[in-house]
Formats: structure tokens, sequence, C-alpha cells
């Protein structure tokens, strides 16, 4: 049965009034971009139609008007059983081509850990569910930006947790919030001469504001807000939280 925390702190209840929203959650940014590297995340996806949980890297500023737009995501559907999520490659164009394959998990991905990794390297991407190869791209001409070394830049890692209300995402189900993505732990390894090498793991014994950034802002296809106070860590987890404001 799933575990549901209903928190009674400060940080976890008070809600931002900046934006005008009806719904608020949480989502965190790598203060620092990175180039090539894997990219690894233990944790439990949200629960509820309507949600997406989005691991995933994304050059700042992808979404400015003349920038080449450069992304990698892992985004896990609320909707349906609990088994389906998918692998995206978004690339330059006008508009910028997604270049999205599904998939679906063995077990549910709300109700149990996985780990989610993107490999990033000079000559091809690959998504891994628990080790498990799920997707690999080497297609010099399709995935251009990623791999020549005079157009590639670096990207900001990014986990985030959102409402939508479109036949893409599910219709909201206001029954299930609240609702939390649940993180274990997020580990990023450089590439070094043909490897990838540990750089970092973060257990979320604390929030890490010198690695991390709490969102404050939203995007047109969210019915959410994202608000600091919808990010906080407890007994060594991150949550994500989404619920009414």
């Amino acid at each position: 049965m799933r575990f549901r925390y209903f928190l009674s702190l400060a940080a976890c209840v008070v809600c931002s009034s900046t934006f005008a929203k009806p719904y608020v959650s949480g989502e965190i940014v790598s203060q620092e971009s990175y180039k090539y590297g894997r990219y690894e995340a233990r944790m439990k996806a949200g629960w509820g139609s309507g949600t997406i949980t989005a691991f995933f890297l994304m050059k700042d500023g992808s979404w400015l008007p003349g920038t080449e737009w450069q992304e990698l995501d892992f985004e896990i559907f609320g909707k349906g059983d609990g088994t389906r999520f998918q692998s995206q490659i978004m690339t330059p164009g006008d508009p910028r081509t997604q270049n999205n394959e599904y998939h679906r998990s063995e077990t549910t991905l709300d109700e149990n850990y996985h780990v989610y990794t993107i490999d990033w390297a000079p000559d091809y991407l690959a998504f891994y569910l628990d080790g498990q190869l799920m997707r690999y791209e080497t297609d010099t001409e399709t995935y251009n930006k990623f791999f020549d070394a005079n157009r590639v830049e670096p990207m900001q890692l990014r986990l985030t947790y959102w409402a939508g209300d479109s036949a893409w995402s599910g219709r909201l189900d206001t029954s299930s919030l609240p609702s939390y993505v649940e993180v274990d732990w997020i580990k990023r390894y450089r590439w070094d001469n043909g490897e990838f090498v540990l750089d970092w793991v973060d257990e979320f014994d604390s929030f890490d504001y010198s690695r991390w950034t709490k969102a404050a802002w939203t995007f047109e296809y969210a019915v959410n807000d994202f608000t600091p106070e919808s990010t906080f860590t407890l007994d060594s987890k991150l949550f994500l939280r989404l619920a009414p404001r």
C-alpha cells in the first residue's frame, strides 16, 4: 500500500502567493551546468492522472527566441496503470523536435523505487531503467546538437513534478492530491577518458543550496506554480509535493 506523507511542518504546507494557479508543486534545478556524463536518480514517481514526474537535463534558456533547444528527459505518467513513461530527446527546430519513445515498466513506478539513468557521451545517448537499456541513439544527423563539439552546450540537471490537464498528461484527478515524488538519491558521473567517473552523489540528508535551486516559476502547460515550499527533505529523502494552493 502506498505510504502518503501528511506533514505539519511549516515548510511543507506554506504556499507562495507569487502566482495565481490553483495548485503548487516542486522542482529542483542544478546550480551548475554540465556536459557529457551519466545522470542517475533513485526515486518513486508521483501518482494520479494529470501528473508528470520528470528527471531531465535541459540547456538553460532553451525556451528563449532564437536559442537552439537542447534537452534529455525521462517523463513518467501518473495516468493509466502506473507503468508508463517516455524518453525524450529535444533538438533544435521551429518548432523544436521532441523525438519521443514510449516505454513500460514491469512494476509500478509510483509505488516502487526505480533507478533512472541518462548517459550522455560524445558519440551516443542512452536511457536505462533499473540498469536495463531502454533506448540507445547514435544518429549524428538527427542528434547533431549533442554530438558536434562545435554546437554542444552544457545543460542543467532538473527534477520536477507538475500537473497538466490534457489528453497527453491525463485529466487531473484532484482526489489523488496531495501527491509526492520521493527521491532516495541523485548521482552525477563525469565523462573522463572514455568512461563515466563518479563526480558527486546527493543523498538528501539536508537540502544542499550550493548544488540546487528550488523553483519559483511556472510554465504555460502546467496547472500548478512551482514554489520553494513544495520542495523539502525529510528522513534523508527529497520530496516534491503537488497539492491545492
